[in-house]
């Protein structure tokens, strides 16, 4: 894997990826770092973020999946987990297909729209985030962040970084 001996930082506003061997060479110094987890043979980077305003921490452990679209899926392991616990705001619950599949029918579960409204991202506070349930083992967190700041993964020193737009 290309990436475990890198840096790499997503900057949307001037449309570029930087891939670097070593954090001191990428602007990050007014953002604190978090810890990030990497699993599997890929490196799968993991962060936990905070879904409560106050009081005790109530975190989900996301995969950082910018090939996806969207801001944050919540997986319904999760989802089960946190409904009693966490402020979430229930808007709309469906039967479905979350895939469709070239070789058969592919199976159905539940699928929960739901508002956050408070999601804690490093330093950064999402608002009300609106998200889709999804049967995957574990939450997500899309492409969408990009368009509040920049990334940065860290995979030599396991760290995250985001440094929110002015």
């Amino acid at each position: 894997n290309l990436l475990r001996n890198s840096v790499i930082q997503f900057n949307l506003a001037n449309n570029t990826i930087i891939l670097a061997n070593d954090i001191e060479k990428l602007c990050v110094e007014d953002t604190k770092p978090t810890k990030i987890l990497f699993f599997d043979n890929q490196s799968s980077p993991f962060i936990w973020v905070n879904l409560a305003e106050k009081g005790s921490k109530q975190q989900d452990f996301i995969l950082i999946d910018t090939g996806m679209y969207g801001n944050y899926d919540m997986s319904l392991h999760s989802y089960n987990r946190w409904k009693e616990k966490v402020e979430i705001d229930l808007l709309n619950t469906s039967d479905g297909a979350f895939v469709i599949g070239s070789f058969g029918k592919p199976l159905q579960s539940k699928q929960h729209r739901l508002q956050i409204p408070h999601m804690k991202v490093g330093n950064f506070t999402l608002k009300n985030t609106v998200s889709v349930t999804t049967p995957s083992d574990f939450s997500r967190i899309g492409s969408e962040l990009l368009n509040h700041g920049i990334m940065t993964i860290d995979y030599v020193n396991e760290s995250f970084y985001f440094n929110p737009n002015s």
